[in-house]
C-alpha cells in the first residue's frame, strides 16, 4: 500500500475540494472540517453515503466518534 505523501492531491469526499490537510494519524478537510482517519498511513476516505460497513466510523479515534456519533 502507498502511503500519502505531500505530493498526493487528495480531494474531499463529502464537500468535493481539494483543501484536505495532513496529519501523521488522519486527514481533515480545511473547508468543511470532514475527518479522515489513517489506518497502517493509509487514508480511508469514506464519507457517511459510501460507507455501507461502518469501517470509517470504526477507525476514528475515539474522542471524535463520541462527539460526531455518540456511544
Amino acid at each position: 500500500m502507498e502511503k500519502v505523501n505531500r505530493n498526493t492531491i487528495l480531494i474531499c469526499t463529502n464537500c468535493k475540494k481539494s483543501k484536505i490537510l495532513n496529519f501523521k494519524d488522519h486527514l481533515k478537510c480545511s473547508n468543511c472540517d470532514f475527518f479522515y482517519p489513517k489506518y497502517e498511513g493509509v487514508p480511508v476516505m469514506l464519507n457517511d453515503k459510501n460507507d455501507f460497513y461502518h469501517l470509517r466510523k470504526a477507525l476514528l479515534p475515539a474522542k471524535y466518534r463520541v462527539n460526531k456519533y455518540g456511544d
